[in-house]
């Protein structure tokens, strides 16, 4: 099999990593040090593709040797001499040559498509390694963005709560202060 190595494994490994607030390369720090943004996580998954069937290159050996025979044969001068001439007469220096030339035309043609094939069975491989890498990179992509989406989900909900909090701690010292100032504005007065 061409170039099957390495594709029976069938997992997916990659490492998300993005700037992160409060760490080394982030986009700054957070009050007691902790950070405002999701931990960077690595994701793994089964891959849900299965690795292509190869053309084996005994098959396309087997293929090859086939229509190189099958070339020879036809390539025969004897036979191709024998198929001009006409019953009572036997071959001319003419007939001969044209034979020749047909049995190097049959050679030329076989030879042509041997490679051809050969060609043909390197190509169907390469692409289907190609696709099957391509799809298996796009499945590892997508489990990223989904993954990458839950945990920004996560982040947002939890910024929210925070950003809630500090509200309401806000508007508690709001009606603290304005009782003291209250208290103040009565007291100053008298």
């Amino acid at each position: 099999m061409i170039g099957s190595e390495g594709f029976g494994k069938g997992m997916l490994t990659r490492g998300l990593q993005w700037a992160m607030p409060g760490r080394p390369g982030g986009g700054g720090g957070s009050a007691g040090g902790k950070s405002a943004a999701p931990a960077a996580q690595g994701y793994s998954g089964q891959s849900t593709f299965a690795p292509p069937k190869y053309i084996a290159d005994s098959a396309t050996q087997d293929a090859v040797s086939n229509t190189l025979a099958n070339a020879d044969m036809n390539a025969d001068v004897r036979g191709l001499a024998k198929q001009g001439i006409t019953p009572g007469r036997s071959a001319g220096k003419g007939d001969v040559f044209r034979a020749k030339m047909q049995s190097a035309l049959a050679q030329a043609q076989g030879r042509n498509d041997a490679a051809n094939i050969e060609m043909g069975d390197m190509t169907a491989n390469s692409k289907m390694r190609t696709d099957y890498e391509y799809a298996r990179e796009m499945e590892a992509q997508k489990l990223a963005q989904l993954q990458h989406a839950a945990s920004q989900s996560e982040w947002a909900t939890e910024m929210g709560a925070r950003r809630d909090a500090m509200r309401r701690l806000a508007a508690q010292q709001n009606a603290k202060i304005g009782i003291l100032g209250g208290m103040l504005d009565f007291y100053g007065d008298m």
